[in-house]
């Protein structure tokens, strides 16, 4: 499989109007940004026509998130530097905001028919892997967790994971539609609209998703090499407790 090609664009110094937003042409080829870009959209990002514009925004928690996004989305949309990253104080929130309407087209379609992007190359699903854990992954000691409403996207995930030599558990029901949701910021109790789904990782493949894929997030990439180191010990004081056969015989 040949290698990710480094994102080469045109933008024309012409503007021209345009009733659904900015044109912003971008190279389509594969490309490791243009995958994370994917995931983040299919996992905490959104898509809006809004006014005069085609738009792509993410609103995070987590700086580190809304910086590796921004960066991605300015290399595939030929920005001579990231998009700004804004901290919006009323939803508590780092905001980052493009406007291209190829772009917003391209990302519109059915994930399925984004496989080609995804599975170009081991970097582009890494980087795909990668961003949808920043966006719906957690770690708890040494419980990785995937959560999303699209069963058929999840199991998607799993084959490429299994691809990484990672492996899972089963997928099952984390969350039943109907269920009630308190906001704790507003008090607001809201009722799910559909089921989630769930899965981890392993506890003996933490290493390798660690060492393969990993997050852009430093506070979830420090608890996974946490994880990931406490089970490389165990496994080593294990291998060490085994006994040797006395070769000699009896």
């Amino acid at each position: 499989m040949l290698g990710c090609r480094k994102v080469q664009l045109v933008t024309g110094r012409r503007r021209i109007h345009n009733p659904l937003g900015k044109v912003n042409q971008f190279q389509s080829g594969p490309s490791t940004e243009l995958a994370y870009v994917v995931g983040v959209v299919l996992g905490d990002g959104n898509l809006n026509i809004h006014g005069y514009n085609a738009e792509l925004i993410l609103a995070v928690t987590d700086y580190d998130f809304a910086k590796e996004f921004s960066a991605s989305l300015a290399t595939i949309l030929g920005q001579p530097k990231p998009y700004k990253v804004r901290w919006h104080p009323r939803k508590n929130r780092w905001i980052v905001q493009g406007s291209s309407i190829l772009l917003y087209n391209f990302l519109s379609r059915d994930w399925r028919n984004l496989k080609k992007w995804i599975e170009h190359c081991s970097r582009c699903r890494a980087a795909f892997l990668r961003a949808f854990y920043d966006a719906e992954g957690s770690v708890s000691g040494r419980k990785l967790s995937l959560h999303n409403t699209e069963k058929a996207l999840l199991l998607y995930i799993q084959d490429l994971l299994n691809q990484h030599r990672v492996e899972t558990s089963r997928l099952y029901l984390h969350r039943s539609k109907g269920t009630a949701l308190l906001d704790p910021k507003s008090g607001k109790v809201y009722f799910r609209r559909k089921d989630g789904f769930s899965f981890i990782v392993r506890t003996k493949s933490l290493p390798q998703f660690a060492k393969e894929i990993g997050f852009s997030i430093e506070r979830k990439q420090k608890r996974l090499a946490e994880a990931a180191r406490g089970v490389m010990e165990r496994t080593l004081i294990s291998n060490e407790a085994i006994p040797h056969s006395d070769s000699r015989g009896l």
